[in-house]
């Protein structure tokens, strides 16, 4: 079932005025979804996909990749020299390699983020400095299972989410979406622009008013 577009998923590219994206700033959240081979991280995400796709303020980005069998999500299974081809002709905000492949975003994921969106993105923990490269506000969740608990308390990340995959797709899944709400409701809102008074615009001039005291009530204009 395909989410219900929310009234203020609309506002999304309004909230405040977008920065440049190559700088890396912007009220957007990027969310790099990690974990180790075998723990479903492809699938969430797909599964969250189609939960959330009515939803501009929630994108799933596809990635570009070199790897031969790429995942269940959206991603695009490309030859290294045409990869190589995309780099050079600048189709990528960012890139990196992982277990010797190569992979990409492209320029559209950096104007979701400039417009405020959540993007949401499966990359293997190496990517993290690359990320962190081209976007201030990048968190992390990481798909764990049972056997992952040890080895995450030894190098656990202040500020790392988790989600536990222990066999039950439904419940990961659920998991999953939770996460994705807190998240969607933590995003960071800024003023729109056009609420800000416009530079070189002198206010007339006129004898000051005195400020009334607020009393929480709206009173109608009088007449004449």
């Amino acid at each position: 079932m395909v989410a219900r577009r929310r009234p203020e998923a609309a506002d999304c590219a309004v909230r405040g005025a977008p920065g440049d994206p190559r700088a890396g700033a912007g009220p957007g959240v990027l969310v790099a979804v990690v974990g180790a081979e075998g723990r479903g991280k492809d699938m969430l995400v797909s599964i969250a996909q189609r939960r959330f796709g009515g939803d501009s303020c929630l994108v799933f980005p596809r990635r570009f990749t070199t790897r031969a069998a790429a995942g269940v999500g959206a991603d695009v299974t490309v030859s290294r020299r045409v990869f190589r081809d995309m780099a050079d002709q600048g189709r990528f905000w960012c890139r990196w390699d992982a277990d010797g492949q190569s992979y990409g975003l492209g320029r559209e994921v950096a104007d979701a983020l400039a417009a405020g969106a959540t993007a949401f993105v499966v990359v293997d923990r190496a990517a993290l400095a690359a990320l962190r490269s081209v976007w201030s506000d990048v968190r992390v969740v990481e798909i764990m299972a049972g056997a992952d608990a040890a080895r995450a308390f030894r190098r656990r990340v202040p500020g790392d989410l988790e989600v536990r995959h222990d066999g039950d797709v439904a419940a990961a899944a659920a998991r999953f979406h939770d996460l994705i709400r807190r998240l969607d409701r933590e995003r960071p809102a800024t003023p729109s622009p056009v609420a800000a008074e416009r530079p070189g615009r002198a206010r007339p001039a006129g004898p000051a008013v005195p400020r009334r005291k607020r009393t929480g009530l709206r009173t109608a204009p009088q007449r004449a």
